[in-house]
């Protein structure tokens, strides 16, 4: 059942609400079965819009990726599962992580023993692990403050740089985040937005400008719906489900962009390890360039300083990323082969670092 999202005063309540209700509420129950409002035809339209955008698709999960390492209580799971703060690391997991993504989206979602949707589930049974596991300790980092301000680094140069661009006083948190849980729905819904949020908020942004993709875009918020439910999030909270435009502004300025501006050294480090991971297959990427990307090409923000402050490499990398996604990809055969070196790239570097086996056991 969708909720109304119109006052501000409501918004908080759901957020609130989401905070304090743990992923598990809609993992055990009736997510075993597909939801009744799945639609296949979508789930097909939106499938055939993975294909058509491949890369870019997964150069949006990359750079909103960057985002979601900005979320404290992410951050805090990261950090101490201990996986993901090396290269090497990172990019067991990140691979990991986008191979099952591409599987979502190529497998079948339909049915309720489809190879896909079978997918889903083992990894909602991963997170269950990884919440009775990390129940103790993480409670112990929230509640006994060991992130507190006294034992924050200084805030980094270039998100001091954000505040002076944009004439805005930010304020650093006062409280660790409050969730009794170790994974809240709260945090799902964080973490799909980062998934789908940004990309169907600012199409334009990507060269998304024909019909056919627009009509696409609906098909996958649908896919996202179903994943999200099978993930454990419940339909109230399901960003993919009703109207939630103000819920998903509010995640992106209230919650992310709050967090990238208050960031902190783990945080550049989770980062670095990231870009340097996801840079062994895929070239020109850096934490610089993708920044401008997100907030002074897709959200229009001020960011002189950051601009400046970026490296001649950086700088070319940010501009090559305008032209390719709002000149050069609107070439289908340009779209096509990106596409086609991204799935190769992909492939070579899950051999490279062993992975191969172990994924297609999961799924």
């Amino acid at each position: 059942m969708a909720i109304l999202v119109t006052p501000e005063d409501d918004i908080q309540q759901i957020i609130n609400a989401a905070r304090n209700t743990t992923a598990e509420s809609n993992s055990h129950s009736n997510n075993n079965d597909l939801p009744t409002w799945l639609d296949a035809s979508a789930i097909a339209e939106g499938q055939k819009f993975v294909r058509r955008n491949f890369f870019l698709i997964f150069f949006v999960h990359f750079i909103s990726l960057i985002l979601l390492l900005s979320y404290l209580p992410v951050r805090l799971v990261l950090l101490k599962t201990n996986r993901s703060h090396t290269t090497d690391l990172a990019l067991k997991r990140y691979l990991s992580t986008l191979r099952h993504v591409k599987f979502w989206y190529e497998g079948d979602l339909t049915s309720t023993n489809g190879d896909a949707v079978r997918d889903v589930r083992k990894v909602c049974k991963i997170h269950s692990g990884v919440c009775q596991r990390l129940s103790k300790d993480i409670a112990v980092m929230k509640y006994k403050n060991i992130l507190c301000e006294s034992e924050r680094t200084q805030e980094l140069q270039m998100v001091k740089c954000f505040d002076m661009d944009n004439n805005t006083m930010v304020q650093v948190k006062e409280e660790i985040d409050t969730s009794p849980h170790v994974i809240s729905q709260l945090d799902m819904i964080v973490t799909q937005y980062c998934f789908m949020g940004i990309l169907t908020t600012f199409p334009q942004k990507f060269g998304i400008t024909s019909k056919m993709d627009k009509e696409g875009l609906h098909g996958f918020i649908h896919i996202w719906a179903v994943i999200g439910h099978l993930l454990g999030i419940e339909d109230r909270f399901n960003l993919c489900i009703g109207e939630k435009t103000q819920l998903k502004e509010c995640i992106l300025h209230d919650i992310l962009l709050k967090d990238l501006f208050t960031a902190e050294k783990n945080t550049m480090m989770l980062w670095n390890a990231l870009v340097s991971a996801m840079s062994t297959f895929v070239p020109c990427l850096s934490i610089n360039a993708s920044l401008l990307y997100i907030l002074d090409q897709t959200l229009d923000m001020k960011v002189e300083s950051l601009r400046k402050n970026a490296t001649i490499h950086e700088q070319s990398c940010y501009k090559f990323m305008i032209f390719l996604f709002t000149t050069f990809f609107q070439f289908s055969t340009v779209r096509s082969i990106f596409n086609n070196l991204l799935r190769l790239a992909i492939c070579v570097a899950s051999c490279k670092v062993g992975i191969w086996k172990v994924i297609i056991n999961v799924s």
